[in-house]
């Protein structure tokens, strides 16, 4: 669970039952996803400066914050594509990018949105997981902006 309240996943006040608890990041909706290993946590924030953050996911710990390029969109979503690319949206400015977390920067963008980008999700094209063998990588993405719902290809 993510919130508006500066708090993620970790045990805290608002669900003292859960196992882990992370303070200060402000998320909403679709903020929020699990590595393909396990063992990162991916926070996007509606917030100005470190709005996209990697964390260790056992212990909390603040591993990085990436600033892909410099137009610091204040994130809605964002997800995992694969252990070594991330997919996220947001506003102001309206964009959707693919950040590589080799290189730290977006290597895809889709910019010029009519409002923000609220929702994405990606699946491997044809349905099937490439190998690790494979030196390209095939994704369909969808996301949303206003009323619409976008879908594009790209090869990573």
């Amino acid at each position: 669970a993510a919130s508006w309240a500066d708090e993620g996943p970790r045990s805290g006040r608002h669900c003292p039952n859960s196992l882990r608890y992370i303070k200060g990041v402000h998320m909403c909706g679709e903020g929020l996803d699990i590595s393909k290993n396990g063992r990162e946590l991916l926070t996007c924030s509606y917030v100005r400066e470190n709005a996209l953050q990697l964390w260790h996911y056992q212990t909390g710990r603040l591993l990085a914050n990436v600033e892909p390029d410099p137009q610091k969109s204040m994130l809605y979503c964002g997800q995992w594509m694969t252990n070594e690319a991330i997919l996220v949206g947001g506003t102001d400015p309206n964009l959707l990018r693919v950040v590589s977390l080799k290189t730290l920067s977006t290597v895809m963008s889709y910019k010029g949105c009519s409002s923000g980008v609220y929702c994405v999700d990606h699946c491997w094209k044809g349905g099937k997981q490439p190998s690790k063998k494979d030196l390209s990588v095939d994704i369909k993405i969808v996301f949303s902006i206003d009323k619409n719902i976008i879908e594009s290809d790209i090869t990573l």
